[in-house]
């Protein structure tokens, strides 16, 4: 298993500790298969595992997972109960609603602001795919889409979604390449996710942590 690479100034993906002793076997594995698991060291491959594992990933405790995915739904409950009753939005009011939920919330002794900026990167990279891969006249599908996948968390974000397709490509046109990667231990909305380092397909089919990838243990993914 080779190790994830990123930039320095990247944080480290988030992994549980049961997904950290997963890639650690599986790391252990590869170097044993890499000599035809002939005569070898089992103790010495699971350590130099571990030691690859923890440079390249962070292990968090089910209580901050926990923060997180309440963070994230309060979150987007929030801001679709503002237009629950409205007409569409235009772009500028929904990305303001965003911000003001989120300084609200990092503002508030209920939440960590660390989590609170961690769940609204990632409702941003929803909004940022969902624009980008939904052009102008395919607007009810992707409607559909955006329902389908924020309704499962609590969401009535129809009217929002009315709002131009094209305001919101033109929004995060400088962003899209920042925003079309998701890692693991981020708070996934439900939908299909591609490993970028095997190319494996995996369906979260509902919200929750998105774990490393189930072939390879790489950790960062694309919505496809």
């Amino acid at each position: 298993m080779d190790e994830n690479e990123r930039p320095d100034s990247e944080p480290r993906p988030e992994v549980s500790h049961e997904d950290r002793t997963n890639m650690i076997s599986a790391g252990a594995w590869f170097r044993a298969k890499e000599r035809g698991f002939g005569p070898g060291d089992p103790v010495a491959d699971w350590l130099q595992s571990e030691a690859q594992v923890d440079t390249a990933v962070k292990t968090t405790s089910s209580d901050r997972r926990w923060a997180e995915y309440e963070a994230d739904r309060h979150l987007r409950w929030s801001v679709g109960d503002r237009f629950s009753s409205q007409g569409p939005a235009d772009t500028g009011a929904i990305l303001a609603a965003i911000e003001d939920v989120v300084e609200q919330m990092a503002g508030s002794e209920d939440y960590d602001p660390a989590v609170v900026h961690k769940v609204a990167c990632t409702f941003r990279k929803d909004v940022a795919n969902w624009a980008r891969d939904h052009p102008e006249g395919d607007q009810e599908h992707g409607q559909g889409m955006l329902l389908g996948s924020w309704r499962e968390r609590g969401h009535v974000f129809l009217q929002t979604a009315r709002a131009a397709v094209d305001e919101w490509r033109h929004w995060f046109t400088g962003y899209l390449d920042e925003y079309r990667s998701y890692h693991a231990g981020e708070v996934a909305a439900p939908g299909g996710y591609t490993c970028m380092n095997c190319q494996t397909r995996q369906e979260v089919e509902h919200s929750g942590h998105l774990g490393p990838c189930p072939n390879c243990y790489h950790t960062r993914f694309r919505r496809f």
